[in-house]
């Protein structure tokens, strides 16, 4: 059916010309030549119903009909900007760990260098052994009070279990550097307290020595902590480390 509508197209343009022929050239042939004008006329109109409306070409077809490609721009910013929320919200609770941590070693340490400054006034005659015995106690006290909370924190308080793996793994440092620190405020009073024997005076030192040791070890790991979280140096200062 789609080859019989061009057929009789041509058909028609056929028959029209030889009535428009016999209509101009022929004056008795007039009737006859009318025929053929109307007939070719019908005949075209027919081949134009029976012709089949081609489809429309691509750069035919209306803006508003075209598919449009989804664009991902906006989907892509959104899941950044959640990912970016979420990742600084982890890095808040690391660094809130992290520093809760550092304070609790860092408040032992700053006892022993409280009760260690006592002693040196009592060596230069600005202080008395009372002053320096009354800080070894406040230090032996919180040191042990320090050690606890370590002992009892949470060692896996991350959702990424990496960081939790680090963190446990440096919680044990500073558990010993607290413990240190109160090993040396008893040895401190035990020496102020009397026994100034040479073995009592050599423990204090030692374990004074050992707890610089472990509080160093203790920022290492804290500060490997934060920086598996993301977390800039700039805001580890706290630290303190050399």
């Amino acid at each position: 059916m789609a080859d019989v509508g061009p057929a009789l197209g041509a058909l028609s343009f056929i028959v029209f010309t030889i009535g428009a022929i016999l209509f101009f050239a022929a004056k008795g042939r007039r009737p006859l030549a009318k025929k053929l004008l109307i007939g070719g006329a019908v005949v075209f109109v027919v081949a134009l119903i029976m012709t089949p409306t081609p489809p429309p070409t691509p750069a035919s077809t209306p803006a508003a009909m075209k598919p449009t490609a989804v664009t991902p721009a906006k989907t892509v910013i959104q899941q950044a900007h959640t990912k970016a929320l979420a990742a600084t919200a982890n890095q808040d609770e690391v660094l809130t760990f992290v520093r809760a941590t550092a304070m609790q070693i860092m408040m032992c340490q700053s006892e022993v260098d409280m009760t260690q400054s006592a002693i040196g006034k009592i060596v230069n005659g600005s202080g008395t052994a009372m002053d320096a015995y009354s800080a070894a106690t406040t230090g032996e006290r919180d040191c042990r009070k320090m050690t606890k909370e370590i002992e009892e924190a949470n060692h896996s308080p991350f959702k990424d279990s990496g960081l939790n793996r680090t963190y446990s793994q440096t919680l044990p440092a500073c558990l010993a550097a607290t413990q240190k620190g109160a090993s040396a405020m008893t040895a401190a009073k035990t020496v102020l307290d009397g026994d100034d024997s040479l073995a009592k005076a050599q423990a204090y030192k030692a374990d004074r020595n050992a707890m610089v040791g472990k509080i160093y070890e203790c920022k290492l790991g804290l500060q490997g902590v934060a920086e598996g979280a993301g977390i800039s140096a700039d805001k580890l200062e706290f630290l303190h480390i050399p």
